[in-house]
């Protein structure tokens, strides 16, 4: 029997480039001969552009190679005229197994084909895409109702809250307390950052020992395989980049995003400290990518699939994600909560789809080092 593929699968058939190949590209492209226009304006730093033009060059390169050696031959292998091939029909329940869409499902199992099927979001791809987990199957056990799941999520998510501005005026309090200024100021505020996020990982470490779900906690390092989270990482970061900027560019028109104030250090020269920009690194990329990701796709995240589905654990534990980054020292300032769910709402899917934190960690380190780099290099 023949099944039409979705728009999605459609885009990738015929040719190579295939027409979803030059659009996902398009846009890269015309950043890329935007930049080229900037290159000799004196207002613009050469070095700085030069930069970005190779970034976006490896961008597209990076589009490219994927979508012809991973998506193109996926979609072209055995399609007729735009439909699949399906061998078996549908089973009872109607759902269409992967095995009945693709013969070769077990091939899925490892390398760039099974980052294909990640990414497969035509028929039984669709459906899919949030089905509900069996959460025994990561050492989980199910909650006793969904208030039981919100509560427990709360709980943790106020207590976090509350750790961190905590530590916060408790670090500066005592640092000026001290006398410390300078230089040796900057470091120790450094410091407190990274031993703050420490303080985070505790309130993951806490319930899981409490809980007995040591078991839970190991599954969640499982390696999916190298291609197939450095493709993912390559894709979320840019799907993340796209809808950030459709994004905050209609939220800067609407309602406005306030200038960010540059980085504060008691000593101007910190600013090139290489001890300093160490620390700032560990404390801005490190910790944030690693602690929050087992806070929020891990043991938030699952909480909530204990009880609820997977669309709904999506969205609830991305939204708890954004509210974290609001600040009561911006107290009209709402963009970084929209900013910043958007991201949670995409870890948390690749965390789904691959059952691993990997994923979601280098994606979260490489946005935060690309927010380092541009603020501190």
């Amino acid at each position: 029997m023949d099944r039409e593929l979705g728009p999605f699968g459609r885009a990738f058939v015929g040719k190579s480039p295939s027409k979803g190949a030059i659009i996902m590209m398009f846009p890269f492209w015309i950043f890329f001969l935007i930049g080229l226009v900037r290159l000799f304006d004196p207002e613009y730093s050469f070095f700085v552009i030069c930069g970005l033009e190779i970034f976006l060059l490896i961008i597209i390169l990076s589009i490219f190679l994927f979508t012809t050696l991973v998506i193109e031959p996926h979609f072209n292998k055995g399609t007729r005229n735009g439909k699949v091939k399906l061998t078996i029909a549908d089973n009872e329940e109607g759902f269409i197994s992967d095995s009945s869409i693709y013969p070769e499902v077990e091939s899925f199992k490892t390398g760039m084909e099974r980052v294909s099927e990640i990414w497969d979001f035509t028929g039984g791809g669709l459906k899919s895409l949030f089905e509900v987990q069996d959460i025994r199957d990561l050492n989980f056990s199910r909650s006793e109702s969904g208030r039981v799941a919100w509560t427990k999520v709360l709980l943790m998510w106020f207590s976090i809250n509350a750790w961190l501005y905590i530590s916060t005026f408790a670090t500066v309090g005592i640092i000026m307390v001290s006398g410390v200024d300078g230089r040796m100021f900057d470091i120790a505020l450094q410091i407190s950052v990274i031993v703050t996020f420490l303080g985070v990982g505790l309130f993951f470490i806490i319930p899981i020992v409490m809980e007995k779900k040591t078991a839970y906690a190991r599954s969640l390092f499982r390696n999916p395989g190298v291609f197939f989270v450095l493709a993912l990482v390559a894709i979320v970061t840019v799907v993340d980049l796209f809808a950030t900027v459709i994004v905050g560019t209609i939220w800067d028109v609407l309602i406005g995003i306030p200038d960010q104030e540059a980085p504060y250090f008691d000593d101007p020269s910190s600013a090139s400290d290489p001890v300093i920009l160490i620390l700032i690194f560990i404390g801005m990329t490190i910790c944030p990518a690693i602690f929050e990701e087992l806070i929020f796709r891990g043991y938030i995240l699952d909480t909530f699939r204990s009880w609820y589905s997977d669309t709904y654990s999506i969205f609830a534990s991305g939204l708890l994600f954004g509210m974290m980054h609001y600040s009561i020292f911006f107290p009209l300032d709402f963009y970084p909560i929209v900013a910043t769910s958007i991201g949670g709402f995409l870890y948390a899917w690749v965390r789904i789809r691959t059952e691993s934190l990997w994923p979601p960690i280098l994606c979260h380190a490489f946005w935060n080092g690309s927010i380092f780099v541009s603020e501190y290099i």
